[in-house]
């Protein structure tokens, strides 16, 4: 195993857990950004989330596996705010810690079903988005 697994803990009041994973050679490569798909926390469904990060870092590429406010470890939201702003403002957090992390900006997003769409959201309205893998997007 050549790569590297860290908590993170981000967001502007530190209330957002995840996962921080890179190879252990630096690199310019994009991070990744796995996204949650419903209510299943940051290890995807069936782990596929854990896998992924895992394979991705043996290629050089880091990722954050990490839980939206009011799933899994992350704390729920502080002001009541309608859940698609809650999930913009989670995936911007995402990427302003993997730019702070890495230096570079540049990330592709991931999704299953619901954290597709949500990942197509983001991208489509945030220029730090490079990419994005959308599986079964509703």
């Amino acid at each position: 195993m050549t790569h590297k697994e860290r908590p993170a803990v981000f967001g502007p009041r530190r209330s957002m857990l995840g996962v921080w994973c890179e190879g252990s050679t630096q690199t310019t490569l994009p991070t990744v950004l796995f996204i949650n798909s419903g209510v299943i926390h940051r290890v995807g469904a069936s782990r596929l989330h854990v896998r992924l990060a895992r394979a991705l870092a043996e290629r050089g590429f880091p990722s954050l596996r990490f839980d939206l406010s009011g799933i899994g470890d992350s704390a729920a939201p502080a002001e009541a705010i309608a859940l698609r702003e809650v999930v913009a403002a989670d995936i911007r957090h995402a990427l302003d810690f993997a730019r702070a992390r890495r230096g570079v900006s540049g990330a592709v997003l991931a999704g299953l079903c619901s954290g597709a769409r949500d990942g197509l959201e983001a991208a489509v309205r945030d220029p730090d988005v490079v990419g994005l893998v959308a599986i079964d997007l509703i």
